[in-house]
């Protein structure tokens, strides 16, 4: 499997859950410049990625972002639902085929057009080394 399809898979299991509206890829800051963009979004960013002759392990952070009430008093919900929504793309992964390595949860507050929260899961996938290559 390629990185390339990692992505796509992932993009797919997110696309499933009707909270999330947006997908941005390899840099969650991108949301600041998205006038378009409707909340809840899903990002995924790069780590080191590490393999052998038949297996690739890809290190990835996947994000789960939504705004927050003006007051912010939403905060700890937004953060609790951003941390299921990852847990169920990974649970996907995870039927799908995917080795999921142990996730690390991390949640957030932090501004970016609006002031939003989340939380981000810093995991490992493996999978076969594919007979493909896509250029």
């Amino acid at each position: 499997m390629t990185l390339r399809e990692i992505y796509t898979l992932l993009e797919g299991y997110a696309r499933r859950l009707p909270d999330i509206r947006t997908i941005i890829e390899n840099d969650v800051l991108k949301l600041n410049e998205l006038r378009t963009a409707e909340y809840g979004v899903f990002a995924i960013t790069q780590n080191s990625h590490t393999g052998t002759e038949s297996q690739l392990a890809f290190s990835l952070n996947l994000f789960y972002i939504d705004r927050l009430t003006n007051s912010g008093d939403n905060e700890v919900q937004v953060q609790s639902h951003a941390i299921e929504m990852l847990r169920q793309i990974l649970n996907f992964a995870a039927e799908g085929g995917l080795v999921v390595g142990d996730a690390q949860y991390n949640t957030f507050t932090d501004r970016f057009q609006d002031l939003c929260g989340g939380a981000w899961v810093m995991v490992t996938l493996s999978a076969p080394v594919s007979d493909c290559i896509d250029y």
